[in-house]
């Protein structure tokens, strides 16, 4: 989990590595949650990363978990590294199918 948190929270500037000092608690937070539900919940089969997500959910840890519509889960999210905001998959294969039907066009 710590590799993940790692790689998603280090920036490059002039050939080097660091950890972005502009982000808020809550956008760290963000981070944290995808990486915990990818290591851990990796490991996991489909029940068991819903039994993850729903003890997450109902014990109210200080967590900012995306607010999941019908029929999905935590893991069809992921963190935007460019806006730090939680992004369904669902609308990243959206705006890729419209990407590559204009590029047709």
């Amino acid at each position: 989990m710590c590799d993940i948190l790692q790689g998603l929270l280090m920036v490059s500037s002039e050939d080097s590595w660091s950890v972005s000092n502009s982000m808020t608690r809550e956008q760290i937070g963000r981070f944290f949650v995808f990486a915990l539900m990818w290591s851990v919940g990796a490991l996991l089969e489909l029940d068991g990363r819903s039994k993850l997500e729903s003890y997450l959910r109902e014990h109210k840890f200080d967590l900012d978990l995306p607010d999941c519509k019908e029929n999905e889960t935590i893991f069809e999210y992921v963190v935007d590294k460019v806006t730090r905001q939680t992004v369904s998959l669902t609308c990243i294969y959206i705006m890729i199918e419209w990407l590559v039907i204009c590029s047709l066009l």
